[in-house]
């Protein structure tokens, strides 16, 4: 089956929940681990069918987000999401009150009652209404997103259509579709600002009424990482002493070369490649990445065959489709979906890269059960997706020709770059959820000082809108919907190096890490895979090292 053949049904959330406890009631009556595993494998099956069913919706809404039925769809699971979450939460407690928990957890591992047990001391009804409130914001504040649009060189054009004339090097061009983001995100300011105290607002209030006393402590909680606050705090300081350093030489010598004062305005700062940054023809961009699959392994080789015949690929841009890229996972469909909107920039490429890399880990973990042990950790997850970036290095040519070289340097680069960035958002994310009474022009403050720390190479002269202000993280759309979801890429980033250079034993790394799933947590992934810890002190000095070996190499320091 193609998913354009998928059939699609609302989801009826009473019988979901009806279903759930019938299942909660069986599993308390277990006699043996047998009966309880049925018990449990049942259940999972209605999961992955609600699952399912919400990955086609916001899929279809995404390849089209001007089709009023699949919008109406994605609100419907806004709402009912907090009411599947309590649902599941009958079997939960059934197996954890089961007096066949220690036989469970050796049947299905450790993590597997941890994972439980975090979700039942996390989840309350009494905030089940602060999560539709917090869902319903999220979703105006993508609304205003996907649904603008600004006028360029006479033409109206969404806001991904504008991104790769941002990214040209013809300076007027490159300047105006900068600009013009720029007061879209002026005029919209307000109510971003309004929508993003509202979340702040929700969050707080959800973190003291499951008895934590700042919703940072609740957040730590809830994503299962196997790091706290003092592990983020010390990336940080490495990012910013070893990797800062390197990023704002690399853009002295852009802004000497150009001829640009230094520091950068903002719409000058992409890391560039002497003679521009290299581009892929739209059009051949997905026979470009099959290609890649089929050369990289046999194992990518067989998924990229299934992908297509599932017809699980949609990455060519579209006026109506939704911005970015991303891999949807769908269960009951055995495949996961790979979507982007893509014109043709290194970026681009990059976005492309990086969501086959999730996708190919979970279909790599595909016969882990239940579905809650398929997928790891955030950070885990993106280990994935940035090594498969890193693994798609050698190929380059198959996307950009002889222009390789120069879309390698370039992804260094912007891999430098994002490590520090990363940890910039979890500072200014930190610093908000710390102190939720702040003013929205104090978050404002809090931003712009982070900026002259992590991203020193910039100026704030307001000669660019909003970007020149110092208010670009309300384009970090991550800010509004997964709070503390963003350090994850600058771990991940920096685990995935591990991967570099490509090859068998590169690829055999990757297997490990990917097929284990969840069944393990991130330091366990990286012990399993032989991957360096972000948290050592000595990884991010090596991670400079061998960017600076491959920049200077490539002129760009």
């Amino acid at each position: 089956m193609r998913f354009s053949d998928l059939p699609y049904e609302r989801p009826d959330i009473r019988a979901f929940a009806a279903g759930m406890r019938r299942h909660a009631s069986r599993l308390a009556r277990a006699k043996d681990v047998g009966e309880a595993a049925s018990v449990i494998a049942s259940a999972d099956a209605d999961v992955r069918h609600f699952d399912t069913a919400w990955s086609v919706a916001q899929l279809r809404y995404s390849l089209d987000t001007g089709d009023g039925f699949y919008r109406e769809e994605v609100r419907f699971f806004e709402k009912a999401l907090p009411r599947e979450e309590k649902a599941r939460l009958a079997l939960t407690r059934a197996v954890l009150a089961s007096p066949l928990k220690g036989e469970l957890a050796e049947k299905y591992g450790e993590i597997f009652i941890k994972r439980l047990e975090a979700e039942a001391a996390l989840f309350s009804g009494k905030t089940e209404a602060l999560a539709k409130k917090q869902n319903a914001l999220a979703a105006e504040y993508c609304d205003v997103l996907y649904g603008g649009r600004i006028e360029l060189f006479g033409e109206t054009v969404t806001l991904p259509q504008a991104a790769p004339i941002g990214e040209e090097e013809n300076d007027g061009r490159r300047r105006a579709a900068w600009r013009a983001v720029g007061a879209f995100f002026n005029e919209n300011g307000k109510r971003f600002d309004d929508i993003f105290a509202g979340l702040v607002s929700l969050r707080s209030e959800e973190a003291k009424r499951l008895g934590f006393e700042k919703y940072t402590d609740l957040a730590y909680r809830r994503m299962e990482r196997c790091f706290g606050r003092e592990d983020a705090e010390g990336f940080r300081k490495a990012a910013k002493r070893e990797l800062v350093p390197l990023a704002e030489a690399m853009y002295r010598r852009r802004a000497a070369e150009a001829g640009l004062d230094y520091p950068l305005d903002f719409a000058d700062t992409l890391p560039r490649s002497p003679g521009g940054d290299p581009r892929a023809e739209p059009g051949r961009i997905k026979d470009a990445a099959v290609a890649l699959l089929r050369e990289l392994s046999p194992e990518t080789g067989e998924f990229a065959e299934r992908m297509l015949a599932a017809g699980a690929f949609d990455i060519g841009t579209g006026e109506r489709k939704a911005g970015g890229g991303f891999c949807a996972q769908l269960p009951d469909f055995g495949m996961p979906f790979v979507f982007a909107n893509l014109s043709g920039t290194g970026a681009d490429v990059t976005t492309l890269t990086h969501e086959l890399g999730h996708a190919f880990a979970t279909w790599c973990a595909r016969d882990i059960a239940p579905e809650a042990l398929r997928l790891p950790t955030m950070e885990a997850q993106e280990t994935c997706a940035m090594g498969m970036e890193l693994l798609a290095m050698p190929r380059a040519d198959l996307f950009f020709g002889a222009d390789a070289g120069r879309y390698e340097a370039s992804h260094m680069a912007s891999a430098v770059c994002l490590i520090p960035y990363a940890a910039m958002v979890d500072a200014f994310q930190h610093a908000v959820y710390d102190s939720p009474e702040m003013t929205p022009e104090e978050r404002h403050d809090v931003w712009r000082g982070l900026i002259k720390e992590y991203m020193p190479w910039v100026r704030l002269d307001g000669t660019t809108p909003f970007f020149g202000e110092g208010k670009h993280w309300q384009r970090q759309s991550h800010i509004f919907e997964e709070p503390f979801y963003y350090i994850d890429y600058g771990l991940a980033q920096t685990a995935a190096f591990g991967f570099a250079g490509g090859g068998r034993e590169a690829m055999e790394k990757f297997l490990a890490f990917a097929r284990a799933g969840g069944k393990k947590t991130f330091a366990g992934l990286l012990e399993l895979a032989e991957l360096p810890s972000p948290f050592e002190a000595e990884t991010l000095a090596a991670v400079r090292r061998n960017a600076e070996e491959l920049l200077g190499k490539a002129g760009r320091l």
